[in-house]
């Protein structure tokens, strides 16, 4: 091996002076070819001995991007594509300079992509194909021996590399593509057209038929893995033809790479997965539609190692997050995903109960929206089948899930208030799918009060009952998910938030203590999610205000919500999260029925949390020259009497609600008003039906 300081220059590029150093360091004074000088060889047969040295392998495996395009650019690459030209036959000798130059020819390619376009225009492409197109006796090993042969896999899937980003995620395929995307499709189209497809489809289906000897070597890893590279490459082209999904002869290659090359490096064996998943397993892409790709998937669900396959699968979709090795995460759990969906609906083998648990783990751990979709699905549907238990659900699915829901939304807060965008998936995913675990149990609760909670019946996918959700809320506290809730109440998702609030509330309201902690979580997060919203939607910040005072008198308390406002003690502490803020800028007394009010989310003008409260009496350390208050609040006594129920208002003169007999109003305009959110947890006491119409119509008895 020849070193820079043998003979080398500095430039990158490669020069005349360079060569002959470097023919010189590899062979000495005389040629392979009849004891010729190397230096008096003619460029041809100079530049196919340069090719072959370790000197230009070194090179190319250590440059940078503007290395090899100075190398382009000096002609070594044309000069590569050219030689092809001069090995027409089938002999040793041209095997030999078709292997070294198309390997040189690989590199360039792996290091800059847009030289694929080059490599056809230079006539490249044509020879290499005809390696794979020769009459192979693939019943026989020796094939495999051929280095040409592995050298124009690996060329083809090299060339395959622009497609590369749709291997690692759910990257959209019609998305615009680059140039080198485009000669990379156009390549592919034309080596299916060519036959060069079917003929990796062939060699790679041979190879499980030979013995350990080969097996055990690198060299069935690295063709194994080329080859399941080349054929995902040709799907992702092919996919609206949908030729590959009918190819049943490649689920042995591909089950044997997976279950039985234990020794293969996972990355190697991921490509396989992603082929496997795409082809077989992904029961949301038109393939389904074919009846070859039909009977391969009852083939995947009797085969007798299909566990042994899902085993793998589920370490792969645990592991994704914690092996740098394996950067494919959303395609490693989709695969798992989609065998289990396969499994769950086609197999009668019993699936292990550890698969059933890595399924609600996912739950947690997956941040691509699409396959969090598709997980959350997977475990709605083992819940209405009766694979998954409620108490498996509580155990093992809703503890993560919680956790990463309060994560996503303090993250996103408070970005969450903008125009919803696709960053957005996960979380209202994540909501929707806790809205039906609540949503289907008030199915009948909504019905009998007149009401809709906003969900869809047909696609509820929870199977909790009444008697489960306490259970849920008490987790939703300890994880301050519930808080994550209520902080959504002036997002775009304010519906689905002040939905899923009540949802909440109405779960534990016969728990008094559950109920408590609810609501001291709770609370907080609606007042300030409405402080924070100063230049907002006004509608939001009602519909919040509103939802506070329904909050607080669910459990049929007597009187009503009080405010009252307080100083911050001490030098300011940074505080991280929504969460965080709220909790130390807002508290709920539960047991007086008080909201206490950092007095610093009142400043300011806009200030829509203060318009809401102008209509209250509010007490403690707020100064009329701090902020801008109405003057019938600066000069009103302290309230010792009864108040209105909804303004606050106190008065002698209050009338009661003639339906509950609770609820006190200062006149018909405050009931009419309230009523529609009173009427929730307004309950008869005596009063017949042309009472309680009259109540609804006129607002006061």
């Amino acid at each position: 091996m020849a070193s820079r300081s043998s003979g080398g220059v500095s430039d990158p590029s490669i020069s005349l002076e360079e060569i002959d150093a470097a023919l010189r360091a590899e062979y000495g004074q005389f040629s392979p070819y009849q004891g010729v000088d190397v230096l008096l060889l003619d460029p041809k047969k100079k530049l196919q001995l340069f090719a072959a040295t370790s000197y230009l392998e070194n090179k190319l495996e250590n440059a940078s991007p503007k290395e090899v395009q100075r190398m382009v650019d000096s002609g070594l690459f044309k000069g590569l594509c050219s030689m092809m030209a001069i090995a027409p036959d089938e002999s040793e000798e041209a095997d030999a300079v078709m292997t070294v130059c198309t390997d040189r020819l690989t590199a360039f390619v792996e290091a800059l992509p847009e030289l694929s376009a080059k490599a056809w225009s230079y006539g490249a492409v044509r020879p290499i194909t005809a390696v794979l197109l020769r009459k192979w006796d693939l019943s026989k090993v020796d094939f495999l021996s051929n280095d040409a042969l592995k050298a124009s896999i690996l060329f083809l899937e090299a060339n395959g590399q622009p497609c590369h980003e749709h291997l690692f995620g759910q990257g959209d395929v019609e998305s615009p593509p680059s140039e080198a995307k485009k000669t990379a499709g156009k390549l592919y189209r034309w080596l299916l057209k060519k036959g060069a497809i079917d003929a990796v489809v062939r060699i790679w289906s041979a190879l499980p038929n030979y013995g350990e000897e080969y097996e055990e070597s690198t060299n069935y890893e690295e063709l194994a893995s080329s080859c399941a590279s080349v054929l995902w490459y040709a799907n992702l082209v092919h996919r609206k033809e949908m030729v590959m999904a009918s190819k049943a002869e490649l689920l042995k290659p591909i089950l044997h790479f997976l279950l039985v090359e234990q020794s293969a490096p996972k990355q190697m064996r991921q490509v396989a997965v992603a082929l496997l998943y795409n082809l077989w397993l992904n029961d949301t892409n038109q393939y389904f539609k074919l009846p070859d790709a039909a009977k391969v998937r009852k083939q995947i669900a009797r085969h007798p190692d299909v566990l042994q396959l899902l085993s793998l699968l589920r370490e792969y979709a645990e592991d994704a997050d914690k092996e740098p090795s394996l950067t494919n995460h959303p395609l490693l759990q989709s695969s798992f995903i989609g065998l289990m969906r396969l499994l769950a609906s086609n197999s009668s083998v019993p699936l292990p109960r550890q698969a059933f648990h890595t399924a609600c783990h996912l739950l947690r751990t997956v941040s691509d929206p699409v396959v969090w979709g598709l997980g959350s699905n997977l475990v709605s549907n083992l819940c209405i089948e009766g694979k998954l238990s409620t108490s498996d659900l509580l155990a093992h699915a809703f503890p993560g899930l919680l956790r990463a829901f309060a994560a996503e939304v303090a993250r996103r807060y408070p970005a969450t208030r903008a125009i919803s965008d696709p960053d957005m998936d996960l979380l209202i995913q994540m909501i929707d799918y806790l809205l039906r675990a609540y949503g289907r149990a008030y199915q009948k609760v909504a019905a009998l009060r007149g009401e809709s909670f906003g969900i869809d019946p047909s696609s509820a996918g929870g199977v909790l009952s009444l008697d489960d959700l306490p259970k849920l809320t008490r987790q939703m506290i300890q994880t301050r998910a519930a808080a994550a809730v209520a902080a959504l109440s002036q997002s775009v998702y304010y519906v689905k938030s002040n939905t899923f609030v009540r949802m909440l509330a109405e779960s534990v309201v016969r728990d008094r203590t559950l109920f408590k902690a609810l609501l001291e979580q709770m609370i907080p997060a609606l007042i300030l999610s409405i402080a924070e919203q100063s230049a907002g939607d006004k509608h939001r910040g009602s519909q919040s205000f509103v939802l506070v005072r329904l909050l607080s008198q669910l459990d049929e308390r007597d009187g009503s919500i009080r405010f009252e406002t307080f100083q911050t003690a001490g030098p300011h502490q940074p505080e991280v999260g929504v969460l965080d803020r709220a909790a130390s800028r807002v508290r709920y007394e539960y047991a007086n029925n008080k909201v206490c009010i950092n007095e610093a989310l009142l400043k300011g003008t806009g200030n829509m949390l203060l318009e809401f409260l102008a209509d209250f009496h509010v007490t403690g350390s707020l100064r009329s020259d701090a902020v801008q208050l109405p003057k019938e609040r600066e000069t009103a006594p302290s309230a010792t009497g009864p108040t209105c129920y909804l303004c606050g208002k106190q008065s002698d003169a209050l009338k009661r609600c003639g339906r509950c007999r609770v609820a006190e109003y200062c006149g018909a305009h405050c009931q009419t008003t309230d009523w529609p959110t009173h009427k929730v947890v307004c309950k008869s006491k005596g009063m017949g039906k042309k009472g309680a119409d009259t109540v609804k119509r006129t607002g006061v008895k």
